[in-house]
């Protein structure tokens, strides 16, 4: 609820740090008394919330904020009796001397990509950056003797799903096995996924998970042919937390993930995500 009266109590006097005294250019008309600064708060529909409460002098046609914590970023606003919010002035940033920084846009627009809602952890950060050189075996023996490197974890992983592609030359196989190296042998892999291709006319596949769209053109370069294989029914290996679903659990108490097989298959890709804190942007944030 707004109200419309100057005997308020200024909350943000209750701050260390603020700038007194700051005056906002006011041109609208209307009976009102108060006017607001804004900023960001996604816990309402709006987006932002009033923060602050300036005095309207409409002779003068400016409004006066007593109180105003700098290092913020304010949307200028006032509101009708009905409650709705109006704008009235562009949208500025308020620096830690106080002076006022307004948005040069001026119709130009630029795409960004958010990837975050949460910086990425650092420990698990280090823990992507030591699955480097972890490798992709494959073999038609239970013991992996012999065996082929198919592929191998050549650059840090990110916190989703990625495909590691496999060297299919000498297959089909029937067992894969992902094996860390001996300096780290911690399978810190939250997800796992073994992609073939669905032209195979394999019986043992459901629906693979998505890529991440990164860019507008993802949405133009998913591959309808992969599907994800499967070395028994998921229901009798979503207990193992490479396969649960949640992005922070893992195997990383062993070195190596095996995948068994019936008989031998062309395992085309690993979809792979690496142990991580699940901030993440996905679809519904």
């Amino acid at each position: 609820m707004i109200i419309n009266k100057d005997s308020l109590q200024e909350v943000v006097r209750k701050y260390n740090y603020v700038i007194g005294r700051m005056c906002v250019p006011y041109r609208e008309t209307g009976n009102n008394n108060l006017a607001y600064l804004a900023a960001f708060n996604s816990g309402v529909p709006s987006g932002i919330i009033p923060v602050t409460w300036g005095k309207i002098n409409r002779t003068k046609q400016n409004v006066t904020f007593s109180s105003v914590i700098p290092d913020r970023y304010y949307f200028p606003v006032y509101y009708s009796p009905f409650g709705k919010s109006f704008s009235f002035g562009e949208p500025f940033y308020l620096d830690k001397g106080g002076k006022i920084i307004k948005s040069h846009i001026e119709g130009k627009a630029d795409d960004v990509t958010l990837l975050r809602k949460f910086p990425m952890k650092q420990g698990l950060v280090d823990k992507a950056v030591k699955l480097i050189g972890t490798v992709i075996q494959a073999s038609n023996d239970p013991g992996f003797q012999p065996c082929d490197t198919v592929g191998i974890i050549a650059d840090t992983l990110q916190p989703y799903f990625q495909d590691i592609k496999l060297d299919m030359n000498k297959g089909p196989y029937q067992y894969y096995q992902i094996k860390t190296t001996d300096e780290y042998p911690h399978a810190a892999l939250s997800e796992l996924e073994f992609i073939t291709d669905i032209r195979y006319g394999y019986e043992n596949v459901i629906a693979a998970s998505p890529l991440p769209i990164l860019s507008s053109g993802d949405t133009l370069s998913e591959d309808k042919t992969e599907v994800r294989l499967m070395d028994e029914p998921l229901e009798r290996i979503k207990w193992k937390s490479e396969y649960d679903g949640n992005p922070q659990t893992s195997p990383e108490l062993y070195p190596t993930i095996r995948f068994m097989l019936k008989k031998p298959q062309f395992v085309t890709k690993i979809r792979m995500m690496p142990l991580n804190a699940d901030n993440g942007i996905i679809a519904g944030n």
